[in-house]
């Protein structure tokens, strides 16, 4: 018995050394078919593909977000325009009220309390619209600029130098740093 004993565990160990041989050739002949250093160099190259991607992706998500915040920032900061567009006519009305109160030479008591509180309730309502931006602009004498003055006409003097407004007939409105509504004025023009 120890005899065969001995024969199978030669058998055995001979089996283990073959087994240990064909894995040495295939691994030898993988290598030679496919080269360390081809397949090392293709991921290398795939790893950066795959990161310049990344990359990019993060920066076009960036811009994006910034440009949404931007979008966002436009829509608060202009979001009662149409609303200011309408309130703005009744600060106007206020203002012609209190010109025909004052061109009338009325005395009496009570209509100068009147006067007094419409030249009151404008000047409230003014102050409100200025702190959400809204700015009456009133340009009598100064140069006349298209991009807040809308020119009604022109009027030939020598009082005036040229491109001076010289009357307004509305006052014009700005929201923040954008027109609300042009004013509307005369210019004065020099005789040629």
């Amino acid at each position: 018995m120890n005899n065969k004993s001995e024969a199978n565990t030669a058998a055995f160990k001979e089996q283990e050394e073959n087994k240990t041989k064909t894995l040495r050739e295939d691994s030898t002949q993988v290598n030679t078919d496919n080269s360390p250093s081809n397949e090392t160099a293709d991921l290398l190259n795939n790893l950066k593909e795959a990161k310049k991607d990344i990359l990019l992706a993060q920066a076009e998500n960036e811009n994006l977000r910034k440009r949404m915040q931007r979008q966002i920032e436009e829509s608060h900061k202009f979001a009662v325009t149409i609303f200011a567009k309408d309130v703005v006519g009744t600060l106007d009305d206020l203002y012609r009220a209190i010109d025909n109160i004052k061109s009338t030479q009325n005395t009496d008591e009570s209509f100068q309390a009147l006067r007094k509180g419409v030249e009151l309730t404008r000047s409230n309502f003014e102050k409100s619209l200025e702190k959400h931006g809204i700015k009456r602009l009133d340009p009598k004498n100064e140069k006349f600029d298209y991009k807040f003055h809308e020119a009604l006409s022109q009027v030939v003097t020598e009082d005036h130098q040229e491109d001076t407004i010289i009357s307004v007939v509305q006052a014009g409105y700005s929201i923040k740093d954008k027109m609300l509504k042009h004013a509307q004025v005369i210019v004065a023009v020099s005789k040629k």
